[in-house]
């Protein structure tokens, strides 16, 4: 079970909430703990193999997150919230703690009823992170010959919570790929909960059902790469900003692009949004700067070490299938609601950076409308 995951991330999830977002009460860090915490240890399972790293490093880098979090926690610090902040606080939905509750049990049955995850994505996952576990890489163990090429965070987080608690990489992936779905429906919870929103981004996010079909689906590292956007929408979505958040920025960014691309895109299109919808001003193009840099080193890593491996062996891929044409064909209601509810917030700068989020996302599938490019390889 992932429940060693869970345990050695709240504390770093708790500090992390804490600097982020200073306007915050108890309630809104624990919806926000799991996501940034999980987050965390996804970013040092990954760098710890792109470093080539043992298990013994892993227990190292999660032990120093855990001690800094005390300390970030222990420090007095005088906090106060602002008459906006007070008036959501004080006004949350009734039905927040019953829809804790659903979330929390919708997320986990899958772990009491099944004995294996439903879908086939986490037999490749669980085969990496066996091959790390026994090797420290993703070679293929025999009579296949090969590599794996996929981003490392979540096979080696689950490398490491088998190594430590002794379940199968199998276990490990299931526990901790659910564990992840709840994690991100808290996060955005936490992180809409600001803007007086939280149950009805749950609600939205509930009906659209795609992180559930994902995560149902075995797909536990494109799920987990959304643990990116809590960062996000908590950064773009706040008008006040420090220096600090610049660094979060970054930090998220990476994580998500060592869980999968697609939480990196989305995250990059969300800041787009916000720069296309704002004046922008010397912290905000300092921002879009940085950002650009850390996307250049993720391309780059993937033209010199991805790259040569593909141009060197045979080639198995798949090419996904969400977006476009498909996100009409089974949404177009929740679109048609979707409609009017863009146009009561468009009046605000937060609805207009939503919108344009959600308009590029959506362009940016738009190849599945021209059924005769979708077998165009590049």
């Amino acid at each position: 079970m992932s429940w060693l995951v869970l345990a050695v991330s709240l504390l770093p999830g708790l500090a992390i909430a804490r600097e982020i977002d200073a306007t915050s009460d108890w309630l809104r860090r624990f919806f926000l703990a799991p996501s940034l915490g999980l987050l965390l240890l996804f970013t040092l399972a990954g760098i710890n193999y792109l470093a080539g790293a043992s298990m013994l490093t892993l227990h190292l880098l999660i032990f120093i997150a855990n001690a800094l979090a005390i300390y970030v926690l222990s420090r007095n610090r005088e906090e106060t919230w602002s008459q906006r902040q007070f008036f959501f606080i004080e006004n949350r939905s009734r039905a927040m703690f019953p829809a804790i509750i659903v979330v929390t049990l919708v997320c986990m049955l899958p772990l009491i009823f099944l004995d294996r995850p439903m879908g086939v994505d986490w037999i490749g996952f669980s085969a990496i992170s066996d091959s790390i576990l026994r090797t420290g890489t993703m070679e293929l163990p025999s009579p296949s010959q090969g590599w794996w090429t996929y981003p490392p965070a979540l096979p080696t987080l689950a490398a490491w919570n088998s190594s430590v608690t002794g379940v199968t990489t199998a276990d490990s992936v299931f526990s901790i790929g659910q564990l992840s779905l709840l994690a991100l429906l808290f996060g955005i919870m936490g992180a809409m909960d600001r803007h007086g929103a939280g149950i009805q981004s749950m609600l939205a996010m509930g009906l659209a059902a795609g992180l559930f079909a994902k995560g149902f689906d075995s797909g536990y590292p494109t799920v987990a790469s959304h643990l990116g956007l809590v960062v996000g929408l908590l950064i773009v979505l706040e008008v006040d900003r420090r220096k600090s958040d610049e660094f979060f920025l970054i930090f998220a960014l990476l994580a998500s692009a060592l869980l999968h691309p697609s939480g990196a895109i989305m995250l990059g299109l969300l800041i787009i949004s916000e720069q296309l919808l704002t004046k922008g001003g010397e912290s905000l193009n300092r921002i879009l700067v940085i950002c650009s840099f850390a996307l250049g080193a993720v391309a780059v890593i993937g033209l010199v070490v991805i790259s040569p491996s593909l141009l060197e062996h045979a080639i198995f891929a798949e090419h996904g299938w969400q977006g476009g044409r498909p996100l009409l064909m089974y949404n177009g209601i929740l679109l048609i609601v979707g409609g009017f509810a863009a146009q009561r917030i468009h009046n605000t700068i937060e609805g207009r950076i939503l919108i344009a989020w959600v308009t590029l996302i959506w362009i940016l599938t738009g190849i599945h409308l021209f059924p005769s490019l979708e077998e165009v390889w590049v």
